[in-house]
């Protein structure tokens, strides 16, 4: 089926905005007389969480089970390391907060903390990546939930040598792995990004293949110096009239002009992309993280960020950047808010 609505977390951390994240709801429907825009606001009960990952609490590996479906949205706070479970099963469109799980009880029972991607796993748990310990040392690694209660079991590997950093990570139960990638210690890094940190063993650049069923790591892929296996994104810095300057480019002749769609200037590039079932259609938001979009685009901070549109042509190839949608983050009633991450609940292409 064709999406109808999104599910975009928001933040409003490093934005001067004294304000809780929230969950905003997305109207997808054209035929809609609401379409392209923000139709509920879900305040989260606390301040500066850092939304920024989201998952469904069952993913396709868990449906041969005909009762599962996804109708909760789980939401991990990158720096509160507070997570939330959102009911969107009982009404689709006025999400509503359903479970917390506090910092303290992650922080006494994992010794873990700075929450990162949540997937379901093929029994039904959900895992989450941490990026670190309680006082934000580094520690990969990961937590897991109960799929049906939500209450937290506890740490996901066993007795093993977990990776000292960690971020993201995907499974595959056919060939019984489970990838995770690096991530940076929050401790040692500064408020912004510094390129410096790269010889400071602040990022991690390692790769780390783990024994699915046995939750054990099994190998591990030092990528090289200079390398941060962490998140692709695609920055916006070098446009006419923008901050960076290029000296010399063999492929373009002039810097190219900065996005504009329907009079809002786009800021930065993509990072969160959610793509539909019929692979028609590329939804994007352009904030990556709170501390390094105040660094690197200001104006974004300032304005606003948004949700894109990118039509995708399945039969000739190419992408192209949809004139006509534009979902401004810069015009929510509490302030100018930074979108992240986007599920839709008939299925994506992420889970």
């Amino acid at each position: 089926p064709r999406e109808e609505v999104a599910y975009v977390t928001c933040t409003y951390r490093e934005t001067g905005i004294d304000q809780p994240d929230f969950l905003a709801t997305i109207d997808l429907n054209p035929r809609s007389c609401n379409y392209g825009q923000v139709i509920h606001h879900l305040p989260m009960p606390n301040l500066k969480d850092e939304l920024h990952s989201s998952g469904w609490s069952a993913g396709n590996t868990c449906f041969e089970d005909c009762t599962m479906g996804r109708k909760k949205l789980i939401l991990p706070s990158l720096i509160s390391s507070r997570i939330y479970v959102v009911d969107v099963g009982t009404q689709s469109h006025a999400p509503r907060l359903y479970k917390m799980i506090e910092p303290v009880d992650i922080f006494w029972k994992c010794d873990k903390g700075y929450l990162n991607v949540p997937h379901a796993l093929p029994n039904g748990d959900v895992l989450i990546a941490n990026m670190g310990d309680p006082a934000g040392n580094g520690k990969g690694g990961f937590i897991v939930l109960d799929g049906e209660s939500f209450e937290l079991k506890g740490n996901w590997e066993k007795d093993c040598e977990v990776p000292p950093t960690g971020h993201d990570f995907w499974f595959q139960p056919r060939h019984n792995v489970l990838i995770s990638s690096a991530g940076l210690v929050l401790k040692r890094a500064g408020p912004a990004f510094n390129p410096d940190d790269l010889h400071k063993g602040v990022f991690g650049r390692r790769l780390n293949v783990w024994n699915l069923s046995c939750r054990t790591l099994i190998q591990c892929f030092d990528l090289g110096e200079d390398s941060v296996p962490f998140s692709v994104f695609v920055g916006g810095s070098i446009l006419r009239g923008g901050p960076v300057t290029v000296c010399r480019d063999e492929e373009l002749k002039s810097q190219p002009e900065p996005l504009v769609i329907k009079c809002k200037t786009v800021h930065g590039g993509p990072y969160k992309m959610q793509l539909s079932l019929d692979g028609k259609r590329l939804y994007v938001t352009n904030s990556f993280c709170s501390s390094w979009d105040k660094q690197l685009y200001p104006d974004l901070v300032r304005e606003g960020s948004v949700m894109l549109l990118i039509d995708v042509d399945t039969k000739n190839g190419g992408l192209c950047v949809n004139k006509n949608f534009l979902v401004d983050f810069g015009k929510e009633p509490c302030g100018p808010a930074l979108a992240r991450d986007i599920h839709f609940p008939c299925g994506d292409s992420t889970t």
